[in-house]
């Protein structure tokens, strides 16, 4: 076994097997890594084990595009809502019995006459609400979809049966605790003591649904007919995941064509400890700081190649430990191996001094949470045998459990060690046998909090499988990471695409492929608020709530400055602001986070910060001390937003590693500084020098040569030098340019230069947020829909790129402007074809008040009154202007809505 946890000095892959796997694509890698995914296409895998969140039923219903049905149902509860003045013109006013024979008719397939529908007492003996709902559906294009009825209970049951089969229908119904209500679904009560719930639902049993119109912090806005004998609005209250905390609510309809739904599977019970004897201790270390054992599991793993991977697992006790009844316990699992060593155990995957994208133990260290971290040895190909057989992982973990009580800290205090919460964490292949094991059902699964997947999305599924699971889990999380532009971003772009809440994707800092995991492995330890910290270190405490915002004193060189145009906001502050500062908070953002948001029309951005009270200050002796707080920023009057300096650039979230380099730097701790400062990776150091203040830097390079024995001083030297002169230096010490550290720093030379603020250099995502911002803003107070305006100023200027000279005009709207006139050359379609004119233009102080202007110039223009009767229907909305005679070009209205349906604009019509 010795050999085994050897030292091998060959590659952790060549080129040959990248080739054989997969096909070469582009030269072979310049790096000893264990994989290169740039190198290698998505892998299809066939099915080992059965997933049931996969297995569908067939189904000859036609396609739905349920997003734009979803879109259309919204739109058309708006529009009754409308037409019933908000719930103000009850059932019996003779000007809607029309109406309510539509709602019959259409929707339920019943005829009743206008005397019936003015009748108070048949009113009362036949409820419209479900005839209501029905008529939604298939006026907006459900189809076959959707079982219509006049009884809620018919189609609700219907909707459960279409997801206990997980066929191809669409509209599936999920209990209220499962999933949190999106704009466009139906949730459904019990009425009048029916006793309705998911499980018994079943037809004649009384029960009520409503459409679901807007989603708000902990509630959400509904419209439902026969509401107060009306079509009337309800607000529905909210638990802290989204879910529907009032009483009586059972279930909630979601449209979703797109991804499979979760099973109908019991709760898994947790594992409980067992009389399992302790697997053999083959072998322990004390570095880095902590204790590593290795101890003998056999998964009998044969790979594809018939290689036996070692029967090693690791298991990674961290400095300052702190032992309790329950461990919380990281489960990591690799990605492949190359052929030269396919028979390497995980000693060496994590072994740091030689491979420094392996240093998961020291992050755990540095992270200093209380978590063991829990590898075994998969095959070449990230097999992992037993691990993925029914009751494998539960195995498994007696085993690592009985491990620690014979061998670890447990062994000196008698504690049970049973496992307490679990997180799953992958890289590249081992994506698969991470996915498998989430979806199975073995009990520790009952414990998993989060998932976290580093680059690994590379087979068919990862998208909807991740997205059914997240929703089928919503006190659980699951990230990933994964690498623009490679073979793990399709699936990876797409589970993002679909706005699941806690399934959290987002682009690497890091492009190398081996590196993804290091890039983030720290913002994943110190995101995990439900773990706790090792004894003998700390991390920065959360002071209580205080009454009102702290008075912050800053150090220098440790906070970061707040974008050009803001100003600390002073006390008193706007009560939401206070609770929105108090929420953030208590929330596991890492120290220099700033979240810019709105609040009744003013912007703040939230800054975590370090703080301390001055000790006259009337507050617990705790916070006189350096802790956690939330200082808040105002928008200075008509200053322009500015994007943020190069400490902290969008996506970036320092680590507790470069907080403790600038602690030191405070505290003139100059041995703690470069300490953490040489743990940082190239990209984190450059950061965390720019970050400092010119005297501190300077300080800081003053007592470099008493500590260049201890550190890597070349390399921090070299950090220096980039920061301190905007250039690379003409020469890189030892191994940075072959490591990609060079790239690195031009990387962020590239970041520091000022970023241009013309819509002309915006992307078209950028331009599209621009703009839709606006123009919500200027909805609310014209009516005038956000998403024809995006679709406006798209159309007009070619996504902002051909703006008329320097009129900020984003609509071409002709005449004088605030500032004048611009006089400039145009098309125009006149007799059947295109010509060119000269026009003036009307000229604004900036685009957003262009977009402003554009809202009223609709308000102040006679001929568009006919369109300002269809605010609540974008498409309508634009034909109208269009007829009216907003521009010649016969296509107009349907290149506008053909924008605001490929770009999902409607977006912009519903309340921030």
């Amino acid at each position: 076994m010795n050999r085994l946890l050897s030292f091998n000095p060959e590659p952790f892959e060549t080129a040959s097997e990248i080739e054989g796997a997969f096909g070469l694509y582009g030269a072979p890698p310049s790096e000893a890594e264990w994989e290169t995914s740039r190198f290698t296409r998505p892998r299809t895998r066939a099915l080992s084990r059965p997933i049931s969140l996969l297995a569908r039923a067939p189904s000859a219903l036609p396609a739905v595009d349920s997003q734009a049905l979803r879109q259309r149902i919204v739109r058309l509860a708006t529009q009754e809502l409308a037409r019933w003045n908000n719930g103000a013109i009850k059932e019996t006013d003779p000007r809607l019995r029309k109406t309510l024979q539509d709602y019959w008719k259409t929707g339920a397939g019943v005829s009743y006459s206008e005397d019936q529908l003015g009748d108070p007492a048949f009113q009362n003996a036949h409820p419209w609400s479900a005839a209501f709902i029905s008529w939604v559906m298939k006026t907006a294009g459900a189809g076959n979809a959707f079982k219509y009825s006049s009884s809620h209970a018919v189609y609700t049951r219907a909707a459960k049966d279409n997801r206990i089969a997980n066929n191809d229908n669409p509209v599936k119904a999920y209990r209220v605790t499962e999933l949190a209500p999106q704009v466009g679904d139906l949730t459904c009560k019990s009425r009048s003591g029916s006793g309705a719930t998911y499980d018994n639902i079943r037809p004649g049993m009384k029960t009520h649904c409503d459409i679901v119109t807007d989603v708000r912090p902990r509630s959400i806005v509904t419209v439902g007919g026969n509401v107060n004998n009306s079509v009337a609005q309800k607000t529905l209250r909210t638990d802290a995941n989204g879910a529907i905390a009032e009483p009586n609510y059972f279930a909630v309809i979601r449209i979703d064509s797109q991804h499979p739904s979760p099973p109908v599977v019991p709760s898994p019970t947790p594992a409980q400890p067992g009389g399992v004897s302790a697997p053999r201790l083959l072998r322990q270390e004390s570095t880095p700081p902590g204790t590593t054992l290795y101890v003998e599991i056999d998964l009998r793993i044969v790979d594809k190649f018939g290689t036996t991977a070692p029967p090693v697992t690791g298991i990674f006790i961290p400095d300052g430990f702190a032992p309790g009844a329950a461990v919380d316990v990281i489960l990591y699992l690799h990605g492949f191996k190359a052929e030269a060593i396919k028979r390497q155990a995980i000693d060496q995957y994590w072994n740091s001094q030689r491979f420094p994208y392996g240093a998961f133990r020291e992050g755990v260290n540095a992270s200093a949470r209380n978590v063991v971290l829990v590898a075994p040895t998969l095959g070449s190909h990230s097999e992992a045998g037993s691990l993925l057989r029914p009751g494998g992982l539960d195995a498994y973990f007696e085993q690592v459990l009985a491990a620690l009580r014979a061998y670890g800290p447990q062994s000196r205090t008698g504690a049970p060690s049973t496992l307490g919460n679990l997180i799953l964490a992958c890289h590249s292949g081992g994506g698969w046998p991470m996915r498998q094991l989430a979806g199975g059902q073995d009990r520790v699964l009952a414990r998993i909090r989060e998932c976290w997947g580093f680059d690994c999305t590379y087979n068919r599924g990862d998208d909807a499988f991740w997205a059914g699971w997240a929703r089928a889990r919503l006190n659980a999380k699951v990230y990933i990471n994964y690498i623009a532009g490679s073979p793990t971003a399709p699936l990876a772009v797409s589970l993002r695409n679909m706005r699941v809440p806690n399934a959290i994707v987002q682009p690497s800092r890091d492009k190398r492929h081996n590196y993804v995991p290091m890039a983030h492995w720290q913002e994943r330890l110190q995101g995990t608020s439900f773990l706790g910290s090792s004894s003998g270190r700390s991390t920065p405490p959360v002071p209580p709530s205080p009454g009102k915002i702290p008075r912050t004193v800053p150090p220098p060189g440790v906070n970061y400055p707040p974008p050009e145009g803001y100003r600390v906001l002073r006390s008193p502050a706007p009560r939401e602001v206070v609770a929105k500062a108090q929420e953030i908070l208590h929330r596991p953002d890492p120290i220099g986070t700033q979240i810019p948001l709105s609040i009744s029309g003013t912007d703040y951005l939230f800054a975590v910060e370090w703080h301390k009270h001055a000790p006259t200050d009337p507050v617990p002796e705790a916070l006189k001390h350096w802790h956690r707080g939330v200082t808040v920023y105002a928008r200075v009057n008509g200053s322009r937003q500015r994007p943020p300096g190069p400490s902290t650039p969008p996506g970036y979230a320092p680590s507790s590693t470069r907080v403790r380099f600038e602690q030191a730097v405070v505290r003139n701790d100059w041995r703690q500084a470069f300490l953490n400062l040489n743990g940082l990776n190239m990209y984190e150091m450059l950061r965390a020098l720019d970050g400092l203040s010119p005297d501190r830097r300077d300080a800081l390079v003053g007592q470099r040569q008493a500590f260049r024995d201890m550190v890597n001083m070349p390399r921090i030297e070299y950090a220096m030098a980039v920061v301190q002169t905007g250039r690379l230096p003409s020469m890189a010490p030892g191994d940075l340019a072959a490591t990609g550290q060079v790239q690195t720093a031009a990387e962020f030379l590239q970041e520091r230069q000022p970023r241009p603020t013309g819509v002309s250099r915006m992307t078209r995502k950028e331009f599209i947020e621009f703009v839709g911002q606006n123009a919500r803003r200027a909805m609310a107070a014209t009516g005038v829909p956000a998403s024809v305006t995006v679709a406006q100023a798209i159309l007009e200027t070619g996504w902002g790129k051909h703006t008329v000279g320097e009129a900020k005009n984003l609509f071409g709207i002709k005449g004088r402007g605030p500032l004048g006139s611009v006089r400039a050359r145009t098309h125009e379609y006149v007799k059947g074809k295109y010509v060119m004119i000269e026009a003036d233009f009307a000229k604004y102080e900036s685009f957003e008040q262009s977009i402003t202007e554009h809202a009223r110039f609709f308000l102040r223009n006679r001929r568009y009154a006919r369109a300002l009767q269809f605010k609540n229907d974008p498409d309508a909305f634009a034909r109208e202007i269009h007829k009216a005679g907003y521009a010649t070009d016969p296509n107009y209205a349907d290149k506008l809505i053909k924008y605001m349906h490929d770009y999902n604009l409607y977006r912009f019509d519903q309340p921030a």
